[in-house]
């Protein structure tokens, strides 16, 4: 159970899935259920073409939660059927309102069900709490970082491609500011020597 008034949050790891595969699910208990879904896994052959969508700043301006246009934005983005979507952050306006999330949770709809949404943290979507105690991280799973084991900066590979999200919010430290998180980038880059190469964050 989450903290506040999200309710319940369900988070599964499955092993073992194969490349290219279609896999269905549902998820629930006690006799309330999701509706079946579906999601691809990523291909094994890196010259595979690809298909990805990148969008952000998707709070409104008053206290709703979600932008009223984020849903028609995110919902033509999905009719592309891309493999998943980056969300460079700023998902509401007040990450410390738990109204917010649910209000963005109903507007953000089904589609990802089936197209992950791989987000970055923006200085908005932070409730000052850190750790997994933190609503971003009770909302959202996401791969740890083996330096922190923090989901707040992370990456993903897909084909021929790897994916950093970094947090402009949390994890500043260094010698210099950012220093451990551009410390862990360059390790990252290095132990998986991918032809392509993004990096996404917020921006305040």
């Amino acid at each position: 159970k989450a903290s506040g008034s999200l309710g319940i949050v369900h988070e599964v790891s499955r092993t073992g899935v194969e490349p290219s595969t279609t896999s269905h699910s549902r998820v629930g208990g006690a006799g309330v259920w999701s509706a079946p879904s579906t999601f691809r896994t990523g291909p094994k052959d890196g010259c595979e073409p690809m298909r990805f969508v990148a969008l952000g700043d998707n709070r409104s301006d008053d206290d709703k939660g979600a932008s009223p246009h984020w849903n028609p934005i995110l919902n033509e983005a999905l009719a592309k059927e891309p493999a998943f979507i980056l969300n460079t952050g700023d998902l509401v306006r007040d990450g410390a309102k738990d109204a917010q999330w649910l209000h963005f949770l109903e507007a953000t709809g089904a589609g990802v069900a089936h197209t992950p949404l791989m987000p970055s943290i923006g200085n908005n979507d932070d409730d000052k709490v850190e750790g997994d105690a933190a609503t971003y991280n009770q909302i959202f799973s996401l791969p740890r970082n083996e330096d922190t084991g923090s989901e707040d900066y992370y990456f993903f590979i897909h084909g021929d491609a790897i994916f950093a999200a970094i947090s402009s919010v949390t994890f500043t430290g260094g010698s210099t500011k950012f220093a451990e998180q551009a410390a862990w980038l360059d390790k990252v880059f290095t132990e998986h020597p991918k032809k392509w190469k993004f990096v996404f964050f917020h921006y305040p």
